[in-house]
């Protein structure tokens, strides 16, 4: 650790998956090993080639919430709520930390809000409407229809801040399946660095749509096995054929150690490395070497002072995909060298699908999981291990193992990764 670097903890956390909606219902199904991944309800599916997900209960959440829509005085309409997931997911996720009181113990006013966000989505009906409506009639004609009913990813870490009265300008990521880890890295970074003393910092992501499908179907991405859909997604096994959407949240507020002994905060884990890199080989591969997630990961070794001895768990980005499974084993193996055969891996995604934006973020929580109960979660569907995949990525029920400090990994598109280094402080 670096000289004058001020320590950065985790104090508490909110959730929202297809797993539980909130930290404890999460803890229940890697526990119990249910798998939240099924059918995909309440949409259009004819057509598809993938036809499950790991889906949230969008009317429970309205409903839990207590609203369905939210007022923003930047905006000349509300924004609703059923049409808006991220933003649900993130009030969901982050309400749960306010509920706690925490917030008021520090005071809005110094919290900084960090989040991983999806891209918004363009509707493509309303855009053929407007197309069909432009040709036959005037411009009066089409003033109600919505091409796109989400703010921009950018605008929605301002109303997410405005909501919970945030008083510092929020950050947003974009940086794809790598956003959320990278935003929760940017924040400790900051704390670290001495320029703020709180920040809540997470992602939340919603792609189940027959478009968002396609798309990753296009590219190769997904499991077009739809008849048992928990068993589905299997990282690292023989057998693996893709990887299955997922939507949700997850937030963690983020304290200095001062800041926790002035709002009494109870430290959950130290933040204690950090590292990205961008290898940008393919924009939907990772280079087959895995450079890019070596590099991520030897930075945030760094960054903690520690070796490769030191780590006794990796959550896996582990997506189940061809290409990624294999590069992120060599990437291991690079960086960890004679110890990386001693290491415990895992992938948690077959538990909640990926969650994109918002996938480091949840995974973390995994990693807190495993931190608290001395048992790391297992990668579901793993029976036999593909060519390539040779460590040791803990098949059946889970491993019993005191968890001293733990990566992180999330390695994104475009070759966009980050590791977090995660120290327990039990």
């Amino acid at each position: 650790m670096s000289h004058g670097k001020k320590r950065v903890f985790i104090t508490a956390a909110g959730a929202v998956s297809s797993a539980g909606n909130n930290a404890g219902e999460f803890y229940s199904s890697l526990s119990s090993l249910k798998s939240g991944i099924g059918p995909l309800a309440g949409m259009e599916i004819r057509g598809l080639k993938t036809r499950i997900g790991g889906q949230c209960d969008i009317e429970r959440l309205i409903k839990d919430l207590g609203f369905e829509s939210i007022c923003c005085e930047y905006l000349c309409e509300k924004l609703n709520l059923a049409r808006n997931p991220k933003l649900l997911f993130a009030l969901h996720a982050i309400g749960q930390i306010a509920a706690s009181g925490a917030f008021a113990k520090i005071g809005g006013e110094r919290i900084k809000l960090f989040t991983g966000a999806g891209l918004e989505e363009i509707g493509i009906s309303p855009l053929r409407l407007m197309v069909s409506e432009a040709g036959g009639k005037n411009d009066a004609g089409i003033e109600d229809i919505h091409v796109c009913d989400e703010p921009p990813s950018a605008f929605l870490g301002e109303v997410i801040s405005g909501y919970f009265k945030f008083g510092r300008p929020p950050a947003v990521l974009v940086s794809a399946c790598s956003a959320a880890a990278m935003a929760i890295g940017e924040a400790y970074k900051n704390i670290a660095a001495g320029a703020l003393d709180a920040a809540v910092a997470g992602g939340t992501d919603s792609t189940l749509s027959a478009f968002s499908i396609n798309v990753f179907n296009s590219i190769g991405a997904l499991t077009e096995e739809n008849c048992a859909a928990a068993f589905a997604m299997k990282p690292f096994d023989k057998n693996r054929s893709g990887t299955v959407l997922g939507e949700g949240a997850a937030y963690f507020l983020i304290e200095s150690e001062s800041c926790i002994a002035a709002s009494r905060g109870v430290a959950i884990a130290e933040i204690i490395g950090y590292g990205s890199s961008l290898d940008a080989y393919n924009p939907v591969q990772p280079d087959p070497d895995g450079r890019g997630a070596s590099l991520a990961m030897m930075r945030a070794l760094e960054d903690a002072g520690m070796g490769p001895g030191d780590i006794d768990y990796i959550n896996a980005h582990g997506t189940a995909t061809r290409h990624n499974d294999i590069a992120e084993t060599k990437a291991v193996k690079d960086v960890f060298k004679e110890y990386s055969g001693s290491l415990t891996i895992s992938s948690t995604k077959p538990f909640f699908g990926h969650l994109l934006s918002a996938a480091g973020a949840i995974e973390i929580l995994s990693v807190l999981y495993a931190m608290q109960t001395g048992i790391i979660p297992p990668t579901l569907n793993l029976e036999e291990a593909g060519e390539g995949c040779d460590l040791n990525y803990v098949p059946g029920t889970g491993v019993k193992k005191k968890v001293r400090a733990a990566v992180k990994n999330s390695f994104g598109l475009n070759g966009q990764n980050a590791s977090i280094i995660l120290k327990n402080c039990a």
